[in-house]
């Protein structure tokens, strides 16, 4: 499979016969004929098929060639920029499970920059490991990950396999987040797991999906309680939790979390025996040092986590 071949197949389609393809793609029609029976070959599948109209992509040829054509604006684009037709700007690129943290900083910095030719990318991805690939394949500078204390160990042995080092930020306890629907609202004085009993209480995360984050699915002692709510977004937790009587389970940085002026009405409980921790840190491939941006970022981010 060439990059050749998916131009010649682009132009097939784009033309409509195979002859006039030929004649843009300065080739034979026999040749171009034998390139594209070559490809079907070893893609198992007929990309096109003759009417009276012309030749036509089959059905797998229209999902294959949506490929071709992304496949094929990546590599101009390369080409582009290799040869200077693109102009350089400043990149950042950074991933991480939950952004609502970091959104006062992403636009502090998107604006202290905005007059220069920039290429800004913050994503939030559904769990730790997706954020560690787009990291060890260059597509993110740096990823923030929070680790739930038994796994770790597992943690640290995943990100040494795929050369990649971990900056410790902080670590932090479980709280209860109740609001003023819950009958704990009151309460000024910290609780413990058997006073969860009687809750419904809301988690970020499952270990379906990301066990490093899942608060039910890490904690060594069972919980017994009345009810649970899993959620895959920290925004509907909180707003489950400030309009209803459920009780979430969070591991947040108390300072940063009460100076949030979205979630004056909740309120912070400690959980004086809950059996497990949250570790925060910042990620980066080893043998490719942090650009200045990101290291500026990352340096007003420590306090937030």
């Amino acid at each position: 499979m060439k990059l050749e071949q998916f131009e010649q197949v682009l132009e097939v389609a784009k033309t409509g016969t195979f002859s006039q393809a030929a004649r843009n793609l300065y080739m034979s029609q026999p040749n171009l004929s034998l390139s594209i029976k070559q490809l079907e070959e070893e893609l198992g599948c007929s990309l096109f098929v003759r009417t009276s109209e012309g030749v036509v992509p089959t059905e797998d040829g229209k999902i294959l060639m949506e490929h071709m054509f992304m496949i094929e604006n990546k590599y101009q684009a390369l080409k582009d920029y290799s040869q200077g037709k693109i102009p350089k700007r400043l990149s950042l690129r950074v991933a991480m499970g939950n952004l609502n943290r970091a959104v006062p900083l992403l636009i502090k910095i998107t604006k202290k920059y905005y007059g220069s030719p920039i290429h800004f990318s913050f994503l939030t991805e559904d769990n730790i490991q997706i954020i560690i690939e787009k990291v060890a394949t260059c597509q993110a500078d740096f990823g923030i990950i929070g680790i739930m204390s038994p796994y770790i160990k597992n943690t640290q042995t995943l990100l040494h396999n795929h050369q990649i080092e971990y900056h410790q930020m902080s670590i932090h306890p479980i709280y209860a987040v109740v609001g003023p629907e819950n009958d704990y609202y009151s309460v000024d004085h910290p609780i413990t797991i058997e006073d969860l009993k009687t809750q419904t209480l809301a988690t970020y995360g499952s270990a379906t999906e990301d066990p490093y984050s899942a608060i039910f699915d890490a904690t060594q002692k069972r919980l017994e309680i009345h009810g649970r709510v899993i959620v895959n977004n920290s925004y509907l937790l909180y707003q489950l939790v400030e309009n209803s009587a459920v009780m979430g389970l969070i591991s947040t940085n108390k300072d940063s979390f009460t100076q949030k002026e979205h979630w004056t009405k909740l309120r912070l409980i400690e959980i004086v025996d809950f059996p497990i921790t949250t570790e925060v840190g910042w990620i980066k491939l080893r043998r490719i040092p942090l650009s200045d941006i990101a290291a500026e970022l990352i340096e007003e981010m420590i306090p937030m986590f």
